[in-house]
């Protein structure tokens, strides 16, 4: 039971992190629109909204859990960043074997877990 509890926890932590991210990207959406911002700076920003949602989404797992925080943690942005992956091999030609794809996949576990571990922290 313990196990489904926490697969169950991890789900919610990943439909939050998506939340985010989309919230993020709205904002971005309007400041480019309303603003001098050139679209030069997107890489940036997206690794920042990467980062915002895998960090915020952990630290919610991880009160939850209150548990192997860096565990979690990394396994949320593994799960965060396949998703991703996913979606672009949906609705793009997305070449998943690219170097840069599966540094940014272990970026996203390696600040996942920080996240976590900064979670633990917290409690």
């Amino acid at each position: 039971m313990k196990v489904r509890l926490n697969l169950l926890l991890i789900l919610k932590a990943l439909c939050l992190a998506i939340l985010i991210t989309f919230g993020l990207i709205l904002i971005v959406t309007f400041i480019l629109r309303f603003t001098d911002l050139r679209e030069t700076k997107l890489p940036m920003l997206n690794n920042i909204i990467l980062i915002l949602s895998i960090v915020s989404s952990s630290l919610y797992l991880i009160t939850r859990t209150r548990e192997k925080g860096w565990l979690y943690g990394a396994s949320l942005g593994f799960l965060y960043y396949l998703l991703i992956i996913i979606v672009n091999l949906l609705f793009s030609r997305f070449d998943i074997l690219q170097p840069i794809s599966l540094v940014k996949l272990v970026l996203a576990m390696i600040i996942g877990a920080i996240g976590g571990i900064i979670g633990i922290n917290l409690l």
